[in-house]
């Protein structure tokens, strides 16, 4: 089951006319040991072997991108893009004005197949459970982990909090260890900048959740990813 409520369109507004664009709502998180799982359980291999095919993809998908190929999977293609603003045609690569970026893009016939075997219900919105759409490092912009004290924008909906509650904000979560986030620079509906907590545990995987009081209730809205601590 796929939820999703309707937002208004603010980038098609016509004179006397409101349309309507949908947010789908993420509602559980599979995680990595999870993936694990299912693969062995789904096919003849134990768990190790898993975790060994996967460490050497990862190895062969980062030495072929730096080498400017694509990589191409059953479902998946890989490629590299070098992003910022170069001065001149005489200019180099600069890491301190120029990044890149990793497109990972899903083969049409993947599409096609989730959403054959999807059904989808529109909920009521006025509950105004959190919804992080992205996370970005504004420390480090091309960074694929997060470092203690970094800065980072988080974009979504419903947002708010309040910063004196302990019980609301931003949260770290490895295994059963909570973390909140205590600096904040921008707590926003839609937009929060806030540092990493400097009590992170490097080498550990932490996901991330925001916690606001909604009439009474304490609501969460999940990140639908993990982050490595570098």
């Amino acid at each position: 089951m796929i939820n999703f409520i309707l937002i208004p369109n603010q980038l098609e507004k016509t004179a006397g006319l409101i349309t309507f664009v949908a947010r789908t709502m993420v509602t559980e998180f599979i995680s990595f040991e999870q993936v694990l799982s299912e693969i062995s359980f789904r096919s003849s291999v134990t768990k190790s072997d898993v975790v060994s095919v996967l460490r050497n993809l990862r190895e062969l998908i980062i030495e072929n991108l730096s080498r400017g190929r694509s990589v191409e999977l059953d479902f998946l293609h890989f490629s590299i893009h070098i992003k910022g603003v170069f001065n001149s045609e005489m200019d180099s690569f600069d890491p301190e004005r120029h990044w890149i970026e990793i497109s990972i893009r899903l083969k049409p016939d993947i599409a096609n197949e989730i959403l054959n075997k999807s059904t989808f219900k529109k909920v009521r919105k006025a509950n105004k459970t959190p919804i992080i759409d992205s996370i970005s490092n504004k420390t480090k912009p091309n960074s694929l982990g997060i470092a203690k004290k970094d800065m980072l924008i988080l974009n979504g909906e419903f947002l708010q909090f309040d910063e004196l509650d302990t019980n609301q904000g931003i949260f770290f979560k490895s295994g059963t260890s909570e973390i909140r986030v205590s600096e904040y620079a921008i707590v926003g509906g839609n937009k929060c900048i806030f540092q990493v907590p400097d009590t992170l545990t490097t080498g550990q995987k932490y996901i991330l959740y925001l916690k606001t009081l909604v009439s009474g209730n304490l609501l969460k809205g999940e990140y639908s990813k993990e982050f490595d601590c570098l």
